[in-house]
């Protein structure tokens, strides 16, 4: 499973980011206090979340996970996977028995 593109807003640090194209490896790098270290915490949350089968909704959240303290604006992640046919199936069927926590 890979991640082909990430989009995400109002998470931490990163106001709004939008990732395309990546490849099988890929390097971050910039000065600190820049995001890095958030955008990792993005991707985890992203592989949590399709690892444990379940969407998790109105997760343990607090002003510093909202970009600026702003916790009136919401925070949208979306990430693109590409996958082999075993793997699609594999999602395919987990996802249909995927659980929302609210």
């Amino acid at each position: 499973m890979k991640i082909s593109s990430i989009k995400a807003k109002n998470f931490r640090s990163l106001m709004q980011i939008e990732m395309n194209d990546l490849a099988d490896l890929n390097s971050i790098v910039g000065k600190n206090n820049s995001g890095k270290s958030n955008l990792l915490n993005l991707i985890e949350i992203i592989f949590l979340v399709v690892g444990s089968g379940k969407l998790i909704l109105g997760m343990d959240l607090d002003d510093t996970d909202f970009w600026n303290g702003d916790s009136d604006e919401e925070i949208c992640i979306e990430a693109t996977f590409e996958l082999s046919t075993q793997e699609a199936y594999l999602v395919s069927s987990h996802i249909q028995k995927m659980e929302i926590d609210i």
